[in-house]
């Protein structure tokens, strides 16, 4: 196994034990961080402080027993790319509702830190387990993807 999918299997350890500033341990100030237009706290970040303020501050806590589950990796070591492919897991908190979503991320390492990372998820299957919601409950949420569609 290589340094970089060591690197990244350790962001995804970090992830199931809690460890939130662990999940971008490894992430350059100046690693862009973009999730998946429309999904729930989607955007692109830059460095691990805006990552962890706009995508994990809030995300995680909306869930019971999230967890994203890795389920395979592959990796090109030339271009320093990592790709897990796995699925998201939990129960919403105010809807009730669960959620399975297959995802993958591809990851991109250089020197030793991560300076990208992309996710690619069904974002229709993510906001069927946030709604139906109380009204006014999520427009952060509805603001984040609106103005990333913006841009």
């Amino acid at each position: 196994m290589s340094g970089n999918l060591e690197l990244i299997k350790r962001s995804y350890a970090s992830s199931a034990s809690g460890d939130r500033p662990g999940i971008v341990r490894d992430f350059s100030e100046k690693g862009v961080w973009i999730g998946m237009a429309g999904a729930p706290h989607s955007g692109m970040f830059t460095g691990p402080q805006e990552v962890l303020e706009h995508v994990f501050a809030g995300s995680v806590d909306e869930w019971e027993r999230f967890a994203c589950i890795p389920e395979d990796y592959f990796e090109d070591t030339e271009r320093g790319v990592v790709v897990m492919v796995g699925h998201y897991e939990g129960v919403h908190k105010i809807s009730r509702k669960s959620m399975w979503v297959r995802t993958a991320h591809v990851w991109r390492v250089e020197k030793g830190k991560i300076v990208r990372y992309e996710q690619f998820a069904d974002t229709k299957l993510l906001w069927d387990a946030v709604v139906p919601a109380p009204d006014g409950a999520y427009p952060h949420l509805v603001k984040s993807s609106m103005l990333q569609a913006e841009k």
